[in-house]
């Protein structure tokens, strides 16, 4: 937004620093207008007496020339007072001048006929009311009464003549009475005037600031930061507590809200005096700071991950927090607040994959990756499934009979401009778009679909191993949907395996261990992948009968030097021996791995040594070639 836009803009929300609200913009706005006003008047007025005196009086003397003198002076200083920086309250007095030299305006007609003061007078003090200022009024009324006192003290007599003293004293008192009955609507307009300012300003309280925290929320901060941009360079930084949510769960919305301003505060106490801090969405704090050559805010910025976590006392209750920090800078990453709270989230995003107590400054490769991940996020949205999606299967071997037990259907994208995308990619941008839960079920679908019309011409028919997303077990009608899939395809429920993480057990686990065992009621078979890659894997065989534990590639990895990972492998191989579950090795690459498995015992593998994922029409082909 170019400058001289972006003020006009911000006029009608805050100044920078004071933060005037529109509400008092308004009502200095008429102060103006009274300084315009007046001033002209006054201006205009002068030079009309100088013409009058030159041109009409008789004998002027310097006491006539000085009115017109002072008119002007007031008046031009009038109108360019208006545009200093003199506080308004300051301004309203000094416009008061214009009115006080009303009885100077009078001593020229004072012997000709006082009819021409009376359209003064009325004149001053309607304009007065009109701009609706107190101080305005009482002094035009005062300066008014002062004339009329001139006129009937100093009047001539043949002006009294024409206009007696009582005629005089009957106008000031209808005089008297309008200035009444129009300060009575003044003082009932002024009343409604401030109930619509109190109401502004709450209006505006609640559009710029947070309610529960009593500071900045994220429109202020973003204002904020575009104001200062033009002439500044910015770092911004977007403050997160970990799993909020979670967080808000347990402790409720009193004690989340008490957590939140104590958590407030101590990013105040380490960053008010230097940096702008503002209230962001759900559990976020938005920090602004001018950037320093010294970098004295930054080494104070970076301080924050350890200052912001570890363990906050509500109320006897004990939480352990962690945070996670984005960082960016005007200079190299936007000149606007939306680029630059964009570039923060996606530092914010990564630190949140590094762990706890991150802080992480966007980079020019984080930025083309998370604009990478919001293609592939809308890309997903916008796929045809059927054209763009398609199935491959990797054998799984029964080590003992050395023939193919299974396969596993594995999902491939084919985007139609970036091609080839890596599930281990797209998967995971599916999971957190929710694009899983539509993809999942074609998945299951479709595998169970090509699987069952294999098995039709095989003696021995192979099992059908998917892997479901968490986040698939969570949909109510989980159940419904694995269960109409075999129903479509005529599979039998037997040879259906269904492979989940350890997560599926732990985020809302009696909801979804109903459904598992739902699943395995109708036959189908339940497996854990990547078996012991967890803090919960064992516990989880104590909540769940499961079918198969799948041990991951990175215990298998040149297990036969490996001490560590034989270890593993041998504690795993008995365990699952002695829960009577079949333990299957993937990422089997190298025949001394093969070979160590087999003198340990292991059931079933998969990997290259044997078989790389294929197609439909090649998994017949491969069925025979690992038979012989």
């Amino acid at each position: 937004m170019k400058s001289k836009q972006w003020r006009r803009h911000i006029n009608m929300h805050r100044m920078n620093q004071g933060y005037e609200m529109a509400s008092d913009k308004l009502r200095n706005d008429s102060f103006h207008l009274a300084g315009l006003v007046l001033g002209s008047v006054n201006v205009i007025g002068g030079a009309l007496l100088t013409l009058y005196i030159l041109i009409l009086k008789a004998d002027p003397g310097w006491i006539d020339y000085l009115i017109p003198f002072v008119m002007q002076i007031v008046g031009y200083g009038t109108v360019w007072l208006r545009r200093t920086d003199v506080k308004d309250e300051m301004k309203v007095r000094l416009y008061s001048l214009n009115y006080v030299i009303i009885p100077l305006h009078l001593y020229t007609f004072l012997n000709d006929g006082a009819d021409p003061f009376w359209a003064l007078t009325f004149l001053y003090v309607t304009l007065a009311f009109a701009l609706q200022n107190r101080m305005l009024v009482l002094t035009s009324v005062v300066a008014s009464f002062v004339g009329l006192i001139l006129i009937m003290v100093l009047s001539s007599a043949e002006t009294i003549a024409v206009v007696d003293r009582e005629d005089h004293l009957l106008r000031l008192i209808l005089f008297a009475i309008f200035v009444a009955y129009v300060a009575w609507g003044l003082k009932v307009g002024k009343e409604k005037e401030t109930l619509l300012y109190d109401y502004m300003n709450r209006a505006e309280n609640t559009a710029y600031e947070d309610p529960q925290l009593a500071m900045p929320n994220q429109l202020d901060f973003n204002l904020y930061v575009d104001y200062q941009l033009p002439e500044t360079e910015l770092i911004v930084a977007k403050i997160e507590m970990n799993e909020y949510e979670a967080i808000y769960n347990v402790l409720g919305h009193r004690k989340c809200e008490a957590l939140l301003h104590v958590f407030k505060q101590r990013i105040i106490e380490l960053l008010a005096d230097v940096a702008h801090v503002a209230k962001g969405e759900g559990g976020q704090f938005l920090v602004a700071f001018k950037a320093d050559e010294s970098n004295q805010e930054e080494q104070r910025l970076a301080t924050l991950p350890e200052t912001l976590s570890g363990m906050y006392v509500l109320e006897s209750f004990d939480y352990m927090l962690s945070v996670s920090i984005g960082v960016t800078k005007s200079e190299s990453d936007g000149r606007h607040s939306d680029e630059l709270m964009r570039n923060a989230q996606f530092a914010l995003n990564h630190a949140r994959t590094l762990g706890m107590n991150q802080l992480i400054y966007c980079t020019p490769e984080l930025k083309r990756s998370s604009l990478k991940t919001i293609r592939l996020s809308d890309g997903l949205h916008r796929a045809y499934l059927d054209d763009e999606f398609h199935l491959v299967y990797q054998p799984q071997l029964n080590l003992r009979s050395g023939q193919m037990s299974g396969v596993e259907a594995l999902v491939r994208w084919e985007h139609p401009e970036l091609g080839s995308v890596p599930p281990g990619v797209f998967i995971e941008v599916a999971e957190k778009n929710g694009f899983i839960v539509k993809l999942g079920t074609w998945i299951l679908r479709k595998a169970c679909a090509e699987i069952q019309t294999l098995n039709s011409s095989l003696a021995n028919p192979l099992r059908l191993a998917v892997n479901v997303s968490v986040i698939q077990v969570e949909q109510p009608d989980f159940v419904e949907t694995v269960l109409a899939a075999l129903e479509e395809t005529g599979m039998s429920a037997e040879l259906l395996e269904i492979e989940l993480t350890e997560r599926a057990f732990l985020n809302h686990d009696e909801a979804n261990l109903m459904k598992i065992q739902k699943l395995q009621s109708h036959g189908i078979q339940v497996a854990i992948d990547d078996f012991g890659t967890g803090y919960s894997s064992f516990d989880v065989l104590k909540k769940v009968r499961v079918d198969t534990i799948k041990v991951p590639r990175e215990f298998v990895d040149y297990v036969d030097e490996n001490v560590d990972n034989q270890h593993i492998l041998e504690t795993i191989l008995s365990m699952a021996n002695r829960f009577g579950v079949t333990c299957l090795a993937e990422g089997i690459e190298r025949k001394e791995e093969n070979d160590f498995l087999v003198r340990q015992g292991g059931e079933e593998v998969q990997g290259y040594y044997y078989a790389r994922p294929v197609a439909l029409e090649d998994v017949q082909r491969q069925l025979f070639t690992l038979k012989s």
